[in-house]
């Protein structure tokens, strides 16, 4: 493909999976990754009111601990057994199973790290690199892993981002900072030299030196004048230690509530130095886009990946607030396209994304148009939606209540109900895999919701709708509901928030 044919890709699901069936050999010219940690750290997100304000609830996103499951077994099964895989990977993994024990977190986390690092190396090109970020408590560990895959040779630079933030009391020294691995695929990675200031640019000389005599001077012309430099003095070739980027404020415009998100400077810095212009940027572990959003500023195509329906709609969102019309063609592969796949997400492994069918219902929401907002669970919140839209007397707001299981019935339009009541929604929706037609009635008997807007316009709307998956597909079944572009033509900025 060209780059006049490209299109950036987002991918949703499994990046080991994806990476084997769509991306090609030889294909990128610059892979950063974060993957979760192993830090053993629960990770939450501010939900978005109707108004576009954040809330103070929390919404669970994911565990930053890897824990042995019979997927992973299967996958250390696989790694050590195929003897396609490289020799010194599976010599190193058979080490880490007798020294860290086959249950260990850590263990769990090199196998699920191994075979999609060899996914990495074969995706890139010949002048390619990979910066891995990761912490001090797996760094060691992943080290000796790229080594058996990358080989030692191409190992570049342990790159250091130190940074500051508020200091706990501990029993050690603070921990401010995070590592990035940096290798190679081949000898001559595509590689430009970044500068930094330097450390005393008052002592920096602006005069020329040279020999008299023997003698180290600063030159003179014909008028007896001291010849001035004509190059600008650019700094010093970057040093592995990065301390000039800090940690993003809880408070920064940059911040998007996203854990561990990192700063697009540190981002840009990367891909200014090891991908060429015009060259693919490929992020196996996205989350909420820096990398993407980096490269797509820096005019650098990109592919990510990430196993959350959560991320890919912060993705959209963030694309849509810092690029609007401006971005580049992209699109979003891996989400349902028909009611099989639909079934296929709502039936996906907890072991697959730590959600379950949570994923389903998160899709669903976002694809009827809501926000997820506080809901119940074990999980923790952010199992209903809720749109907002304006009517004559201010905001109003409708619930969106998913279900992916089988027993559905009139006790979760009935629960529904109650919802709507303890929230003062005027409407709510049940989306549903599966829609019983002797719900419909239960429906039917309830009264509409008389619209009315600022101008004087009336509609009406059933205050209980359903909204089912194979309707959904099959006949674009969609929520009823006061239309987005009436409410895009009201002049509120109230309301403005909320498209």
């Amino acid at each position: 493909m060209t780059q006049g044919e490209w299109k950036n890709r987002l991918y949703y699901g499994d990046n080991l999976k994806i990476m084997r069936e769509e991306i090609p050999d030889n294909h990128v010219d610059l892979v950063y990754l974060d993957p979760p940690f192993n830090s053993g750290r629960s990770y939450n997100m501010p939900f978005t009111e109707p108004d576009g304000t954040r809330s103070d609830a929390q919404m669970h996103v994911f565990e930053d601990t890897w824990k042995w499951t019979s997927e992973t077994n299967a996958l250390y099964e696989e790694s050590i057994n195929d003897k396609d895989f490289p020799e010194k990977t599976r010599e190193i993994l058979a080490f880490m199973d007798t020294y860290l024990g086959r249950k260990a977190p850590m263990m769990a986390y090199l196998t699920n790290m191994a075979p999609r690092l060899v996914e990495i190396l074969r995706v890139m090109n010949d002048t390619a690199s990979v910066y891995l970020h990761c912490d001090p408590t797996a760094s060691h560990y992943l080290k000796m892993l790229m080594d058996s895959i990358f080989g030692p040779t191409q190992f570049r630079n342990e790159i250091i981002w130190h940074y500051r933030r508020w200091s706990n009391v501990t029993t050690a020294y603070q921990s401010m900072h995070d590592i990035m691995l940096f290798y190679s695929k081949g000898e001559a990675p595509s590689f430009k030299v970044q500068y930094q200031p330097y450390a005393h640019p008052e002592m920096i000389e602006t005069t020329v030196r040279g020999i008299v005599d023997g003698k180290l001077v600063r030159l003179k012309d014909g008028g007896g004048a001291y010849i001035k430099r004509e190059k600008e003095n650019k700094g010093v070739p970057m040093h592995d230690v990065w301390e000039d980027i800090n940690f993003i404020a809880p408070t920064s415009k940059e911040r998007l509530g996203y854990p561990t998100q990192k700063p697009r400077a540190l981002l840009e810095r990367i891909i200014k130095a090891s991908c060429p212009d015009g060259g693919i940027v490929f992020d196996p572990f996205c989350g909420c886009s820096t990398a993407l959003a980096a490269a797509e500023s820096l005019k650098r195509r990109w592919i990510g990946i990430d196993i959350t329906y959560l991320a890919v709609k912060t993705i959209k969102r963030r694309f849509e607030r810092e690029f609007n019309s401006r971005v580049a063609p992209y699109s979003i592969e891996g989400r349902p396209k028909d009611y099989a796949s639909a079934m296929d997400l709502a039936n996906r492994s907890d072991e697959v994304s730590g959600h379950g069918r949570y994923e389903f219902e998160w899709w669903i929401i976002d694809e009827l148009g809501g926000q997820l907002v506080k809901g119940e669970g074990k999980k923790g919140p952010g199992k209903d939606g809720i749109i907002g839209f304006l009517d004559k007397n201010g905001l109003q707001k409708i619930i969106i209540e998913a279900k992916s299981g089988e027993n559905v019935g009139t006790p979760d339009l009935e629960n529904l109900l109650g919802k709507m009541k303890g929230s003062n929604a005027v409407m709510g929706v049940l989306a549903t895999l599966h829609t019983k037609r002797t719900m419909q009635p239960f429906c039917d008997q309830h009264s509409t919701y008389k619209f009315e807007n600022m101008h004087g316009h009336k509609a009406e709307y059933p205050v209980l709708q359903m909204v089912s998956i194979k309707d959904f597909f099959d006949r674009k079944q969609r929520i009823d509901y006061p239309s987005r572009e009436q409410v895009k033509s009201w002049k509120d900025p109230h309301q403005r928030q909320l498209v």
